[in-house]
C-alpha cells in the first residue's frame, strides 16, 4: 500500500539544500505541493542540492520534474546528489 500524497521537507546545511521527499510523486499527487515547493526553492540560497528519496514510494516524470526544479541554471546551484 502506498503512503499517500507527495510531502517534502527542506533543510539547509552550509550552502547545500537537502530536499527530503516522501510519498507518491506522480502526476496525480504533485499538484498539492507544486506551488509551495517552487516558492521554497525560490526563497532559498544554495549552491548544491542533495535529494533524499528514501521515503518516495512512487515517482513518475511529473514528480521528478518538480523535484529537480531545485537544480538551477542561471540562478546558481552547481551540482546535485541523489540518495535513494
Amino acid at each position: 500500500m502506498l503512503s499517500g500524497p507527495a510531502q517534502y521537507s527542506l533543510t539547509k546545511v552550509d550552502s547545500r539544500l537537502i530536499v527530503k521527499a516522501q510519498g507518491q510523486w506522480t502526476v496525480k499527487t504533485v499538484a498539492s505541493v507544486f506551488e509551495a515547493l517552487e516558492a521554497d526553492y525560490k526563497a532559498s540560497t544554495y549552491e548544491t542540492v542533495e535529494f533524499d528519496l528514501t521515503g518516495v514510494e512512487d515517482l513518475d516524470t511529473s514528480g521528478a520534474f518538480l523535484l529537480t526544479k531545485a537544480v538551477r541554471v542561471n540562478n546558481v546551484c552547481k551540482g546535485w546528489t541523489m540518495i535513494d
